[in-house]
């Protein structure tokens, strides 16, 4: 073919009723995938297609792969079969539709969890501890306590099921024991309690605090106030030494109770 011949040349290529438009720019009036778009009319096999894809409720991702177009295209052609406001308010539909159906899987899959799962997957997601922990667990390293241990979750049987609870500090007493410290910010623990039923969070950390007793670890239990005044610290260096005698302390600081077993 000669020069002059191959630049009379025009190349568009049409099938299955799809229509690919070239824009001048190269010999061949190539110019890229950029300079190319996809031609639709009503009634076509693409319209139709996508048309029964959506009717049959596939999902989108899926038609797009099939159909090789665009999320464009495919909105284009459903808006146009049945409107705007029908296909954004089937959208939002399947949108609550696919967020209930995962709440429901995740919450399945909670149950179906051992305790220690639970406790592992908490700790997981929660390990970091708050500003209030970290303070405390500082004084305590500069009063020369060491081997703490931060954020350990474990599960407790509480009202009757498998409940999993944080110890903020653990403190090792000697001979395995371990002392369990708490530490309570005053606006979600306590009568200032914030986000609720106060009657029902004081009972909910009375149990947590028992929980710990009854397992056999010493329980200490201390308000945000007590922990940044230094007097937390100061009642647990008095307590540590009865602790490692054997002793287990039992405290909390709201409903205000303090024994030993």
């Amino acid at each position: 073919m000669s020069k002059k011949a191959y630049e009379k040349l025009s190349f568009c290529k049409v099938a299955d009723t799809r229509q690919l438009m070239t824009a001048s720019g190269s010999k061949a009036q190539w110019d890229g995938l950029e300079s190319r778009s996809l031609e639709w009319r009503r009634g076509d096999d693409l319209y139709i297609g996508l048309l029964l894809a959506y009717e049959a409720g596939q999902p989108v991702g899926d038609t797009l792969r099939e159909q090789a177009v665009t999320y464009k295209v495919y909105r284009a052609i459903v808006e146009d079969a049945v409107g705007p406001q029908a296909y954004r308010s089937r959208a939002r539909a399947r949108q609550k539709a696919r967020s209930v159906a995962n709440i429901r899987k995740a919450h399945e899959k909670w149950a179906a969890m051992t305790p220690e799962e639970k406790a592992t997957e908490i700790a997981r997601r929660f390990r970091k501890g708050s500003l209030l922990e970290k303070k405390l667990a500082h004084q305590l390293r500069k009063a020369g306590v060491d081997g703490l241990q931060m954020n350990q979750w474990q599960s407790f049987r509480i009202g009757g099921k498998w409940s999993p609870r944080e110890a903020d500090i653990k403190i090792p007493v000697g001979a395995g024991r371990k002392l369990v410290v708490l530490c309570d910010g005053e606006a979600f623990h306590g009568p200032k309690f914030a986000f609720g039923d106060v009657t029902a969070r004081i009972a909910d950390d009375i149990a947590t605090a028992d929980a710990y007793f009854a397992a056999g670890y010493s329980v200490a239990r201390y308000s945000e106030s007590e922990v940044k005044s230094g007097a937390a610290c100061q009642h647990l260096l008095a307590w540590l030494p009865r602790c490692f005698q054997g002793e287990q302390l039992y405290r909390t600081w709201h409903p205000p109770v303090e024994r030993v077993a």
